[in-house]
C-alpha cells in the first residue's frame, strides 16, 4: 500500500485523505509486509504505480529475494496503480530468484483484504514522523522531503520494525524467518 506526507507534514495512509490533497502530497511511500513473518518494508517513490526506470518493481523484488522465500504469493488491494506494481513485480521474480510466484487480490470492496499492509503502515507513521522530528532538532534545521536522508530514515524504520519490534509470539519479525536475533550495531 502507499502512505503519503502532506505538504503540513502529515503522514496518513490513501484512506485518510482526499483526491485534491493526494494529488498536493509531494512524498510518496510504498510500504510491504510479509504476512508470514512479520517483516516490513517501505521505500519512497516519485509515483504510484511503476516508473520508466521501474524503481518500485526493483525494490519489492529485491525486498523478497531478501526474505528468501522460493514461493510466494503477492497480494494488494485492487487500486490500479498497486496491480501495476504487482504485475511487474511478479514478472522480475519468475525470472530471478523465485520458483513459484502468483498473485492475489482481495474481493473488490473488501476493506479487511488489504488489512496487514494497512496495518502496518499504521505502525511506521509514528516512527517516521519521530525521527524526522528528531533529526531537525538535532540539526536545527528543517530537513527537506526530498533530501536523500528522509529515503533513507523510511527505509530504516520499516527495518527497524522488522528487526526490533517484538510480536505478540515473544519474537522479532527477523528472528522468526533467520531464526536468530539481529546483533548487528546501528548507526
Amino acid at each position: 500500500d502507499y502512505f503519503f506526507v502532506t505538504p503540513a507534514s502529515k503522514i496518513a495512509p490513501r484512506d485518510e485523505l482526499d483526491l485534491n490533497e493526494i494529488e498536493a502530497c509531494d512524498m510518496k511511500i510504498l510500504f510491504a509486509i510479509d504476512t508470514t513473518s512479520g517483516s516490513v518494508f517501505a521505500h519512497v517513490v516519485r509515483t504510484n504505480g511503476v516508473e520508466e526506470d521501474r524503481y518500485s518493481v526493483d525494490k519489492l523484488a529485491d525486498d523478497v529475494a531478501w526474505l528468501g522465500y522460493s514461493e510466494i504469493t503477492v497480494k494488494s488491494d485492487n487500486e490500479p496503480a498497486i496491480a501495476q506494481l504487482l504485475k511487474g513485480v511478479l514478472k522480475s521474480l519468475k525470472v530471478s530468484s523465485v520458483d513459484k510466484a502468483m498473485e492475489g487480490h482481495p474481493a473488490p470492496y473488501d476493506s479487511k483484504g488489504n488489512s496487514a499492509a494497512e496495518s502496518a503502515v499504521k505502525q511506521a507513521q509514528g516512527p517516521v514522523g519521530t525521527h524526522k522530528s528528531a533529526l531537525e532538532r538535532h540539526i536545527r534545521k528543517r530537513s527537506p522531503r526530498e533530501h536523500p536522508v528522509i529515503a533513507w530514515m523510511v527505509e530504516c524504520v520499516a527495518f527497524l520494525l522488522t528487526t526490533s519490534r517484538v510480536k505478540s509470539n515473544g519474537l522479532t519479525p527477523y528472528q522468526r524467518f533467520r531464526g536468530k536475533q539481529f546483533v548487528q550495531p546501528f548507526l
